[in-house]
Order: structure tokens, then sequence, then C-alpha cells
């Protein structure tokens, strides 16, 4: 068989098609379609995944999310599509396999080509489809846009340059985070919240980070012009940065001596081109220090998203005489590629331990899984993120591109990674005391597994018996700050004196006489007893301090647990919570049973969608008494009214049994503002042309926007906007680009003046800039598309009038918050001072309904039988009037199929 060279674990490009130079489009003969199809029967690693009616109904889900105009109804037998005001009927029960499929689909294309006249291109259309159809077979298998697969291209060929720096958006503003050192960015002067105000000619104002970093990547060597405001000296200044080739690196080392001991530690960030050889660099300077070779390594993937397999393989085989390190297998789990460690090269035979998490995945997997499997390492931490796929990317005919998954990896054992990771034999689990969160119980984190339509083949996976240890760890102020996150991440500075895992590795490796794991009984071994004594002891003085006994004690007699709850604001009880309020929910918990309950904790799971990994903590209950614990609370000030169900499991130490319970959170969403708006454009003060010429290239043009609040709530942050609307150029220099008119009262107005300049090489007829007005607080807002009419200072839609998106009201009789049905009659009424265009109903992001308003009408009602899932629904009606503005209502009903009545719920 071939031997294949994976270059990258995202996939190796490799030419398949040619690319297309025809410049017409026709949707009723899709470029893409076949060839997609084709590449997904002949390359895809698991053809039972390529459901042809799983794949058909994911393709209509993606067109009628794309175009508002389009609502598709798909079962394993029928198609009904509606485009505007036409419908058609489509038989798919004879479809059997993807060439079927695709057929069907091409008739559904030809359809919308002949019927559709809305402003979404054909050939994205066709991409919307495509994107569908590979969205069922596994999250990591797409279709890369022309533009999405030049970025792509870009990352991996190496040849263009950046500034060094990680930017972010901060209050509207484009922000640096952290200049990375020895940097062009850093050698420059430029600081940590510094805000890039200007990327060569272009305003930043209102610009997407994308927009920005294509802006300031560039070919090596290449000049770039950036304008900077220093808030912090109030200073302003431009500076001229020669892009360079930015090394992020990947390899950080430090020696760590104990009791005599010299042992290594390297933490791998990822794996980049060259990580081996600055690996092996790392060994020899610490080994040069030390004066010896080292007694131990401590090896740290934790966060090591992964990257190059070859530097994966490489790095493993250093450490290893014999064995498999990884191997690949694809259709029917036929191996494909088997990597062989080496014994040359290898480093002496000295104990290693390696450090994983969460957020170790793909090639770092496949690093510490070899090294365990084959018994040249202990590798400890949490279960790891379970990356084991791979991916290829094929070109297609349009300059766009399709990932597909092609393969699985194996580890040394031949098992399984894929959405399942590699469990450390010493899985560690850190307990933090803190009243306002506490952190007491073994975490769920999020993992391949969680994704939408995971790929989970019937490979045999593997899971490693493993011993825990909880450890107490203090509170870190930093560690919920996303900025300081990152500063940290990009710093060459080491911090290891606070790590508990990398200490914990130290006292291992000075237990283990040799490289195999087996050397250490994990599971008797006094040490992590030891250790774990000594952090359950910081851990009680802890829990004393906020008023916890955290002892243990015999399971004599059996606890029963009355439970009850309520919902405070500010120290009072309250039934419900206004959206954009703190306030705590308190669980009572009253012992009627005969046995004392320890450590008791009622907890909610991963899964809770506001109130995730949440602990009500008790300790000690003995019989006939009570104990309460309040979490804090925080509703989102965007909030719809609603009624969240919340899910609490206990736990103690001597495992009572005790079944879940529920309670109900109600929370009001704010009176909401709504907008309308009228804008005029001004003729610039410093120029003499007649009113025809109210658009001149190079002079800086008002826009005024006038605001009004027609809604019921006041607009406590609003904010007034304009941004280009074309990505790759900026026609348009956006001198004033954002204006806080902050609070507006109902019925009341304020006025914004927008200034922007057109370029002087601009040539097209027209101008296009979205105008957006929004309040910060609630997300409520509008925005408009404005094409300005180049020479005679037209705009469309023409200026003068007022404007406003189209207002929903619920006209459903007893629309209910809380029901045990399957489903719901949804009715509503649409009024605007224009016509209506029409009406779409969601539940979540799938739309269920769409409605045509024939007449054109100014009122139009609208409705929808709605299914409803248990749990929470989140259903949004939305319709658009002549001028594209968009109204919004959004609305929820719980589906109460565990029947909870009331807030309290009691638990025996």
């Amino acid at each position: 068989m071939r031997k294949l060279v994976w270059v990258v674990l995202l996939g190796l490009i490799s030419p398949f098609l040619l690319l297309a130079g025809d410049s017409t489009y026709h949707l009723s003969k899709p470029r893409l379609l076949p060839d997609t199809l084709a590449l997904i029967q002949e390359n895809y690693v698991d053809p039972g995944r390529a459901k042809p009616i799983a794949m058909l109904k994911g393709a209509m889900n993606k067109i009628q999310e794309f175009v508002p105009e389009i609502l598709a109804t798909c079962s394993d037998s029928d198609c009904d599509v509606t485009v505007g005001m036409a419908s058609k009927h489509f038989s798919v029960g004879g479809v059997k396999n993807l060439s079927d499929m695709g057929n069907v689909l091409q008739q559904i294309f030809s359809f919308i080509e002949l019927h559709y006249h809305g402003k979404t291109k054909s050939n994205e259309i066709e991409y919307a489809a495509i994107e569908g159809m590979l969205d069922v077979l596994d999250p990591h298998s797409n279709l890369l846009t022309p533009k999405i697969y030049n970025e792509f291209k870009i990352g991996t060929k190496g040849n263009f340059g950046g500034l060094g720096i990680v930017i972010g958006t901060r209050d509207g503003e484009l922000t640096v985070i952290s200049p990375l050192e020895g940097t062009p960015a850093f050698r420059a002067g430029i600081k940590a919240k510094d805000h890039i105000t200007q990327i060569g000619d272009d305003s930043t104002i209102n610009m997407t980070l994308t927009e920005a970093v294509e802006r300031l990547r560039g070919p090596v060597g290449t000049p770039v012009t950036i304008t900077v405001e220093r808030p912090s000296k109030n200073t302003t200044f431009t500076v001229t940065i020669r892009r360079a080739v930015i090394k992020i690196e990947s390899v950080q080392s430090e020696l760590v001596k104990t009791d005599n001991k010299n042992f290594g530690y390297i933490k791998i960030k990822s794996f980049q081109e060259n990580t081996d050889r600055d690996m092996v660099h790392a060994l020899e300077a610490m080994q040069k220090k030390a004066g010896h070779p080292l007694n131990g390594l401590i090896m740290d993937l934790r966060n090591n998203p992964g990257g190059l397999l070859n530097q994966a393989i490489s790095i493993a085989d250093y450490f290893l005489k014999t064995g498999a390190i990884v191997s690949t297998v694809g259709l029917d789990n036929q191996e494909m590629q088997r990597d062989m460690s080496h014994n040359t090269g290898t480093e002496p035979t000295y104990p290693i331990v390696v450090l994983i998490n969460e957020g170790s995945a793909s090639a770092s997997e496949i690093v510490a899984g070899s090294l365990q499997a084959n018994h040249r390492a202990e590798v400890i931490g949490t279960q790891s993120f379970g990356k084991g796929s791979v991916q290829q990317v094929f070109n297609l005919l349009d300059s766009s591109a399709l990932k597909l998954t092609v393969a699985e990896y194996l580890n040394a054992a031949k098992y399984s990674i894929q959405s399942v990771g590699i469990t450390p034999e010493i899985t560690l689990i850190p307990m933090t005391v803190d009243k306002k969160s506490m952190d007491l119980l073994e975490n769920e984190y999020s993992g391949e597994k969680d994704l939408e339509s995971v790929l989970d083949r019937p490979i045999p996976s593997h899971q490693t018996s493993t011993i825990k240890v909880h450890y107490f760890n203090p509170t870190n102020p930093d560690s919920q700050d996303d900025d300081a996150a990152n500063t940290r991440e990009f710093s060459n500075a080491l911090n290891l004196s606070d790590d508990f895992a990398v200490g914990l590795a130290e006292k291992l490796l000075a237990e283990m006489s040799g490289p195999n794991s087996e050397d250490v009984s994990l599971k008797e071994a006094p040490l992590l007893k030891q250790v774990e004594g000594e952090e359950m002891t910081k851990l009680a003085k802890a829990m004393e301090q906020v008023g916890l006994d955290w002892s243990t004690g015999p399971n004599n007699g059996k606890p029963k647990i009355q439970l009850s709850s309520e919902l405070q604001y500010k120290g009072k009880t309250v039934s419900t919570l206004e959206a954009g309020e703190e306030g705590n929910i308190i669980i009572h918990a009253h012992n009627i049973g005969t046995g004392t309950a320890y450590r008791l904790i009622a907890s909610t799971r991963l899964d809770e969608p506001l109130f995730p990994n949440k602990e009500f903590v008790f300790g000690k209950l003995l019989p006939n008494a009570t104990r309460s614990w309040s979490v804090p609370i925080k509703i989102a000030k965007q909030a719809p009214s609603l009624t969240l169900p919340i899910k609490l499991y206990f736990s103690d130490t001597n495992n009572s049994s005790l079944p879940p319970a529920h309670i109900l959170v109600s929370i009001t969403e704010q009176p909401r503002p709504k907008f309308a708006f009228r804008y005029t454009l001004e003729t610039p003060t410093d120029t003499r042309i007649t009113d025809a010429e109210r658009l001149p290239r190079g002079k800086f043009i008002p826009l005024v926007v006038t605001v009004k609040n027609i809604g019921v709530g006041t607009s406590e942050d609003t904010l007034v906007s304009i941004r280009n609307v074309e990505e790759t150029t900026t026609p348009a220099f956006l001198k004033v680009g954002r204006v806080k008119l902050g609070k507006i009262a109902p019925n009341k107005t304020a006025t914004a003046t927008l200034r922007f300049r057109i370029d002087p090489t601009y040539t097209a007829s027209t101008l296009k800039l979205d105008l957006s007005i929004a309040d910060a607080n609630t997300m409520e807002g509008v925005t408009q598309s404005l094409t300005f009419i180049m020479g005679s200072g037209a705009i469309e839609p023409a200026t003068g009038p007022w404007y406003q998106a189209p207002l929903i009201v619920l006209t459903s009789p007893k629309l209910p918050i809380i029901t045990t049905a399957a489903s719901q009659a949804i009715q509503a009424m649409v009024t605007d001072d224009r016509s209506i265009k029409d009406c779409i109903i969601y539940t979540g992001d799938q739309k269920v309904a769409y409605e045509p308003n024939p007449s054109l009408s100014a009122k139009f009602g609208c409705t929808a039988n709605v299914t409803l899932k248990p749990g929470t629904n989140f259903i949004t009606i939305s319709a658009r009037d002549e001028t594209d503005l968009l109204g919004r209502n959004t609305f929820t009903i719980l589906r109460n199929v565990d029947k909870v009545k009331s807030w309290r719920s009691w638990l025996e």
C-alpha cells in the first residue's frame, strides 16, 4: 500500500481538481456538488455515516438558515420546499445512495433558481448546501470557501509576516492585549492596552478582528504604518513597522532541583515546525546546566491543541527505543500507516512524567498516549480532549476546498483516542474554597465527545485505571481575566512554584527508579496518600473559615434530606429576577433522617445553560439539622422572560444515593427600547461643491442620524455606527464612525453626526455602508444598509423619512409559560409604517415557518404550530419590511416533562 505522508494534523493539501475560470454560474448546474459527493464516497473514513437522507436534510436546513425566503420541511420520504410564494413537493423515498441524493438536490436547486430573486448569490446557496451535508458527517469535515481557504493556505505556508501582537476588541476599540517579546512590535515600543486607531490609510473604527489581522499581516519585510493611541498617557503617535516571521516559542524549559536531583521541565505549547529541534536544544541546555544527565523529566502538554503530526512522532521517538508510536486507519478500519520508534538517538532511560488536561488535543494526545502505552512515562492531570481524526484537504473548482475526515489515529496499543482522549494514571482534582464560587467536585469539561455529530466509530477504546488525587487550589484573581491569561500564554517567563501538578510530578520522579511506569504502584503509593492528606488539611482549614464542617464519619443510620429553595435580590426574597440583575439562589437542606450526612453537596452539571458546574455546599449535616448555602446568579441584560429549570445532583461521603431535585428560576426581561431613525447627508464644510455633488472624493462628509426611542424601555447605552460593507476593501475612511448617544428615554430623540471620507481612487458608481443603532445594555438594535449614488449624493433608502423595523405583537390566546404539551400554536401580528415583506418563525436556530406577504400590506398576521422539545424553548418571530429592516420578538416556553409544579422541590 502506498505510504501516506501526513504533513499537518488538519490534513494534507493535495491537488485533486483544477480551478475553474468560467465566470457564469447557474444553481441548476452546480459546480461543486458532484465532485464533493464523489470525494466523500471515495475517501470518507466511515461510509456508514454518509447517510444520504440525513445529508439531504442537513443541506436543506443550512440553505433555509442562510436564505430567509426559503423554507424546507424534509422527512425520510418527502421534502417540501417553499421559495417565496412558490412551493413544491419532492419525493425522496427512492434515495438510496449519495448519487441519488445529489440528483434530488439538483432538482431542488433548479426549483430555487426558478423562483428565488433575492440578494443571496447562487454559489453561496451551493456553499450552504454542501456545508449542511458535511455537518452531518462530523465536526471537522468542512467546506472552505475561497476566502477561508486562502487564509488557511497563508497559515500553512509561513511566508507571510506580522508585527507580533495579540489583539482584541475592548469597548469597541482595537486593543493590544499583549506584544510578544522580541518581535517588531515589541521593539517598536507597542504596549498592552494601546489602541490601534488606524492601519495604513484605513480607520479601525468598527473594523472586525479578521479585517484587522488581514491588514496587519503581509509579506515578510514589507512595512505597515499604524496609528496608536495610548490612553495611559493620553497621547497618539504613528509608527511604521516592518513585518517579520513571528515565531511563537513552542518550547519552554527550566531546570528543577529537588533533593540533590536535577529534573528537567519542558512545556510544549504546540507542535510547530522544528519543535523537536527546540526540545532537543532545551534538553541539552538543562543537562549542561546540571553538569550531568538529568534524573528525570516533566513534559507539560497541558492546553497544547496539537499541530504538526511529524513533530509529535519525532518527539515521542526521541524517548522510545522500541514500539509503535501511532497508526492511522481509514476506510473499513484498514491500517494505512504505522509509525515505529527507532533505537538510534534516543534519550537516556530516566523517568518521565507527562502532564495533560482537557485542553490537550490531537498531536499532544499522540505523544502522551505513545509514552503511556509503551510504559515510558506516567501521565497525570485530567482527561484529554479526544481529537483523534485526520483531515485531508482537496481543492475544488472555484478556489474553494473540501476538508474531509479520511482517517483516524490509534495509539501505540491500537486503541482509539477519538472522542475518548487519554486517561491519566493519576487524575488531579482541584478543590477551591470561595463562598461565591465553590469548586470541590471533579469538574466536567467539554471535549470532542460534546461536539455535534461527533465521529464515534466502533474501534476499541481504552481507559487506563486511574487513581484520583484531590488538592487544595487557592483562588486566583487573574484566573478569570482573559487578558491576563493571554499575557501569561505568550510570556517567556515560567512560574512553577505554585503549580501543584508540577510539584507532584517532581515528587513522583523522586520515587521512580527507571523508565517503566509500572515501577510505581500508583494505587498503593504512600506518597499519593501523604500528599492528598496534606492537601485535605489545607482544605479543612479553609472550610472552617467559611463556616463549614468538612469532617467524615461512620455510615450509621440513613440521612434523608428535605430540600427547599428561595430566590433573593438585595437580601429580600423575590419571585423573579429581572434581566441584568444579580441575585442569589439559596438552598435549604434539612436532614429528617436517622443518620448524619457528611460532606453533603448539591451541584449542577456542565450542560446547565445558565448555571453550569455550580455547587451548594452543606458539609456535615446532623439529624434534625438544617443548613443553607447561597450561590450568586447573574442574569444577562438582554435575557428574555423565561422560566428556567435547574437540576441538582447530590453527593456525600457515604454515597447515600439521594435522587436529583429540581428548582425553577423565573426571569423577567427588561422593558426594551425600539428605534426609529432618519438621516441626512450634509455638504462638507471645507468645499464649495454644488448640492448635486455632495459625495466628493477625498473630503470628510457629514452623515447626520437622528434616533428616536419608540419602545417602552429606556436605551441606557445607545451607540450609532457605520462600517464598510466590503471586508476586503475600505472605500470609506471613517473619521467618526461611532458615536455614543448614551441614555434615550421612551419618545425621546438624539442626534449623531458621523463623518467619512471616500478614497480619491474609488471609481465605482455606488458606495455601500451599514448603519447600525443599538443599545449595548439590552442588545436591542436595528441595521440598515445604505447605498450612496456617487455624483448625485442620493442615498437608498432615501434621506428624510423616518424608518423603523416592523413591530411584532403576540396574539396567541393564553400562550403558556410552562406546559407539558409537545407542541404549541403561535400567532402574531406584524405592523409597520411600510410594506411588510415576510414573516419567519424559529425555535432556537431551526426555521419552522416562513410566510410571505403577497399583498405587501403594512399589517400582516403569521402563524405556526411549533414543536416543543423538553426544557426551555427559545422561539423567535422575525419580520422584514420593504427596506429589509428586520424586527424580532423572542420569547420562551418551558416544556416541563419533569412536571415541577412550583419553586419548591422536596427530596425525601
